[in-house]
């Protein structure tokens, strides 16, 4: 209201210690409005063209906000299977070619269809690798128990392991001690769990070689939510 924008806009938002900053403003529609058009059934550009022509939103009809029949997800497809061997580590530039939406009744169910969307089969065995900051270790720890029951061997960085060992969690061997060359190969790694702080354990992470670039880290990490995002249902 205080821009005095007539229509829909698009807002870009970035957050830093926990303060939320507003990078910049466009009085334009963007990727997310048929998206949500979908999702509600409502057609959202249709009705902004009335209201930038004059009309209001009560005259219009739209004063509540849709019913939403479950969750829908929206996943971006990413070229990591046409230009392979690139750095896969994403930063603020755009890199998709694509969206997909995945829709069900629980949010892990329409996580898991928006991978599949994606490209990206669920794995049924292997081993998955857990790298995660000292905040959300605790969390970590429980979809590790999950995936060890269902029959996943648990890999994990130094820190990560020695987390898990001291709750009781067998991991395997600690991904720092595996040959950078046969990181992904070794013990059959399908999955990777990375949730770093900030890009310097990222970036050492990324650094293991060509196994862990590009299809082969779009492969990986979309496994792990899809398979993780299933667990949480």
């Amino acid at each position: 209201l205080a821009l005095g924008v007539r229509g829909l806009m698009n807002v870009q938002y970035a957050i830093k210690d926990d303060v939320v900053y507003v990078l910049e403003v466009n009085p334009r529609a963007s990727r997310t409005v048929p998206f949500v058009s979908k999702a509600t059934g409502v057609p959202l550009a249709k009705l902004a063209a009335r209201v930038m022509a004059g009309e209001t939103l009560a005259e219009i009809g739209l004063l509540a906000e849709p019913e939403l029949d479950g969750f829908f997800v929206k996943e971006a497809v990413l070229p990591w299977k046409k230009f392979t061997g690139i750095d896969a580590l994403l930063g603020p530039e755009m890199r998709s070619t694509g969206e997909v939406m995945g829709h069900a009744s629980s949010f892990g169910h329409a996580f898991a269809k928006s991978q599949l969307g994606a490209g990206t089969g669920l794995p049924l065995e292997g081993g998955v690798l857990i790298t995660v900051n000292d905040y959300d270790k605790g969390s970590a720890l429980k979809l590790a128990r999950d995936l060890h029951r269902m029959g996943f061997a648990l890999y994990a960085t130094e820190g990560t392991g020695a987390f898990f060992e001291r709750a009781g969690m067998d991991v395997q061997e600690s991904a720092d001690k595996l040959a950078r060359e046969n990181f992904i190969d070794a013990g059959g790694t399908r999955l990777l769990l990375v949730a770093p702080r900030d890009t310097s354990g990222v970036g050492s992470l990324f650094d293991l070689g060509p196994k862990l670039t590009g299809e082969r880290i779009e492969q990986g990490y979309r496994d792990a939510c899809a398979q993780l995002a299933a667990l949480l249902g």
